[in-house]
């Protein structure tokens, strides 16, 4: 929350959005660290293509 406190100010439509999104945007540590390992190897596999 400390990030969306800095924002308020100047950002209100950023903190507004980053507030929303909360469950979502931390749903990932809750995966395992196998499944993160796999995904990051994913998404660097994809940029490579590209």
């Amino acid at each position: 929350m400390m990030v969306c406190e800095t924002l308020h100010e100047r950002y209100p439509a950023v903190r507004r959005m980053l507030i929303e999104a909360e469950d979502e945007i931390l749903a990932f540590y809750a995966f395992p660290a196998a499944h993160l390992a796999a995904t990051w190897a994913s998404i660097r596999r994809v940029r490579e293509a590209t």
